[in-house]
């Protein structure tokens, strides 16, 4: 959000926005909201490597070799649907969700912090099936 004021002659600019500026190394980098530890995997010369954290995929380094990673949804984070419905995230990560339909974008809310990830549910007879790995961001 961006804000322009004046005030008795003098001209004022208010910036204000969500995420994490982060200086490391001598270079400045963006990302989404980083409310706890993170770590910086780097790769120099070696772009979209798949990373993986305690077997569970995070995230494709980009075009430098790098990825930032912040810390898995924690245990008992709630993940909200479009209707109001929520379900707990268990152990590394894993979710449990019932009456999707379609596919849709959900949200996670922890002490204070969230993201959100898409969930494309496929046309299945099967019960229960697995929708794979899913990055909240």
């Amino acid at each position: 959000m961006a804000t322009a004021a004046y005030n008795q002659n003098e001209p004022g600019v208010q910036l204000e926005g969500k995420g994490s500026l982060i200086v490391m190394d001598r270079q400045v980098h963006l990302a989404r909201e980083i409310p706890d530890s993170f770590s910086l995997v780097e790769i120099p010369g070696y772009p979209m490597v798949n990373i993986y954290q305690n077997n569970q995929w995070i995230g494709k380094t980009d075009a430098n070799g790098n990825l930032f990673a912040g810390l898995p949804v924690p245990v008992g984070a709630m993940v909200i649907l479009p209707d109001g419905r929520q379900f707990p995230v268990g152990e590394n990560g894993f979710l449990y969700l019932s009456g999707l339909i379609h596919s849709q974008t959900l949200t996670a809310l922890w002490g204070g912090s969230s993201c959100q990830f898409k969930v494309d549910y496929p046309q299945t007879n099967h019960p229960q099936p697995d929708l794979g790995v899913i990055t909240c961001q």
